[in-house]
């Protein structure tokens, strides 16, 4: 069974180069298998027609931290299928989770 280990990261930046830097850094790592068995399942990445949302206000400062949303409904214990929103581009990228618990 093949596995990907995808990490998104911010870095923080040194005062010299940004003085007014107040942000926290933000890492967020997935392992993703791809399994034929009855297992929590994530759609590839698409786009909406038509759809713009607002970005959250650390959006522009830690781009990584739109990965928290996915780790969220991972962490779910329901197993409702849910569109993600997994960017915060001015036309958003979206996944479908699907859960099993």
């Amino acid at each position: 069974m093949p596995r990907i280990m995808m990490v998104c990261y911010d870095e923080s930046m040194p005062a010299s180069l940004l003085p007014d830097y107040q942000w926290p850094s933000c890492a967020v790592a997935l392992v993703l298998e791809r399994d034929q068995g009855q297992g929590n399942q994530l759609s590839k990445p698409y786009t909406l027609k038509n759809t713009v949302k607002n970005p959250p206000v650390f959006s522009a400062e830690n781009p990584a931290q739109a990965g928290l949303p996915l780790l969220q409904a991972m962490k779910s214990q329901d197993a409702a299928s849910r569109q993600v929103q997994i960017s915060t581009q001015p036309s958003p990228w979206y996944v479908d989770w699907t859960g099993t618990r």
